[in-house]
């Protein structure tokens, strides 16, 4: 094939195309489904950080309380056994 047949020839340009795109797209298909994992521990971590901080205020009221203070909390807060 001649140098110049085959500079102008067109046949080919998708493929060539979609073959240098392709690893550009897949990382940044990978890199958001990274970030989403992350979102998705840090949520799980802050609802567990939350919950223990409510727990530990709760057993500080109920700890710190006189007894009816006590079961008047214990009544609105705490499940019945």
């Amino acid at each position: 094939m001649h140098p110049r047949t085959f500079w102008a020839d067109r046949r080919g340009g998708v493929a060539l195309f979609l073959g240098l795109a392709a690893p550009v797209l897949f990382g940044g298909i990978a890199a958001a489904i990274d970030y989403s994992a992350l979102v998705n521990q840090r949520a799980r971590l802050q609802a567990a950080a939350d919950s223990a901080a409510l727990a530990a205020v709760r057993e500080l009221n109920v700890a710190n309380a006189s007894d009816s203070q006590s079961s008047t909390s214990r009544a609105r807060w705490l499940p019945r056994p």
